[in-house]
């Protein structure tokens, strides 16, 4: 089911985990000078298990995403749009043909510039 993610004050971590359209994750306030960080669960979307950033061709920015099939980079696993905030998971990346899932999207995207280091990659129970 959808979440609402609401941090408030401070350093604030955001848990991204579903893999199913319906699990969209809306994060509401996410502030880059409070150090807020969004985790990627690395299992559920692919991603190598570094324990910290993702590898730099794994989370790009893509203008304009709102979905569909998902070719930006060879090994791109999870989609950013400035401009509608949204967050996507691509799960075949290695140039392959994927329908990406919408799994989080950054409500407050205006006041908001994508940093590779805003996004942590954790390994979950």
């Amino acid at each position: 089911a959808p979440s609402v993610f609401i941090g408030n004050e401070g350093d604030d971590t955001f848990v991204l985990r579903g893999s199913e359209a319906t699990d969209t994750g809306f994060i509401s306030d996410f502030k880059t000078n409070d150090d807020d960080r969004i985790v990627l669960d690395g299992m559920v979307y692919g991603l190598a298990l570094t324990g910290g950033a993702p590898l730099d061709d794994e989370v790009v920015a893509v203008p304009g995403f709102a979905g569909g099939n998902s070719t930006s980079t060879e090994f791109a696993r999870i989609l950013y749009n400035p401009e509608d905030g949204g967050i996507w998971s691509d799960s075949a990346a290695n140039g392959e043909i994927a329908v990406a899932v919408r799994i989080g999207v950054i409500q407050n995207f205006a006041q908001y510039t994508f940093e590779l280091s805003d996004f942590v990659v954790g390994l979950l129970e």
